[in-house]
């Protein structure tokens, strides 16, 4: 299951399946390009000391990785070959499915993590699914990384998108937009009854690209992978020579964004779990 934006609406992307499935052909680029997770949002998530993770929309095990020196067991779920082969050379096990087909069998997990992948899960089924698998008290986490770019990163990154991308200027969230999907994820998690703490929080990072390198990354985002190619050459080339005024290298801040709640905890004795 691919991470960033997809070409439509955040509301809508769970539906975009074969959107969802084109990223294999560029599975290596993604997992060196896509940018880690910072040690306090890991840390964060992994503060119950946890036995046993699964992560929704694994991919090439961006997120897998960093929760193994902290977690004896971690399940991935990817629908992807591809990216799932990648994962498993990695040292993952990895399941193969979408997460609304998986099957979990009898097992449950003390966390549930979903990094740059909910989107493409139909939000309230997956809802639903994650609280079936979390043991009473366990925690899930949602989260994505977005770029937050400097003033003079879109004096001369917007006008190139203006010229090849049009569609892509007000929208992508490679250029700072908004597409609300944290606010909504966490509204859902507050109406469903099922979970509790619900809580937003940021953890800032920043990384350092040439500007060859973030043309490669913007190359594994959804949204850019679905221009025509002569357009997508057009952009590529056009950015690196423009972020080229910016210097050798640059960086580029990144808001990564947690949504968190716990499942609902069982009433002491009665077999039914609390609703508050």
């Amino acid at each position: 299951m691919r991470r960033g934006a997809g070409h439509g609406s955040a509301e809508t992307l769970h539906s975009a399946r074969t959107q969802a499935l084109s990223f294999g052909d560029g599975s290596d680029e993604y997992d060196r390009t896509r940018p880690r997770y910072p040690d306090e949002l890991i840390l964060d998530l992994v503060a119950d000391k946890p036995e046993r993770a699964l992560d929704i929309g694994t991919g090439t095990g961006v997120v897998g990785r960093q929760l193994q020196p902290h977690v004896p067991e971690v399940v991935g779920i990817e629908p992807d070959e591809r990216m799932r082969a990648v994962a498993r050379r990695r040292g993952l096990r990895v399941e193969n499915a979408t997460f609304e087909s998986w099957q979990p069998g009898s097992r449950t997990f003390d966390l549930v993590v979903s990094g740059q992948a909910w989107h493409w899960v139909e939000p309230e089924e997956g809802t639903r699914k994650v609280a079936s698998v979390l043991v009473a008290g366990g925690r899930f986490g949602v989260f994505w990384n977005f770029a937050r770019p400097s003033e003079q990163f879109l004096a001369v990154a917007s006008p190139v998108y203006r010229r090849h991308a049009p569609e892509l200027a007000e929208r992508t969230l490679l250029l700072g937009n908004d597409d609300g999907r944290v606010s909504r994820t966490a509204g859902r998690l507050r109406e469903s009854g099922q979970f509790h703490d619900v809580s937003v929080s940021t953890y800032p990072s920043s990384v350092s690209y040439t500007p060859r390198e973030w043309v490669d990354h913007i190359g594994t985002w959804s949204d850019h992978r679905a221009l025509p190619g002569q357009r997508a050459a057009a952009l590529g080339a056009e950015l690196a020579e423009a972020l080229a005024g910016l210097g050798a290298v640059f960086d580029m801040d990144y808001a990564n964004v947690l949504v968190s709640a716990r499942k609902q905890p069982r009433a002491s004795g009665s077999g039914q779990e609390v609703r508050r």
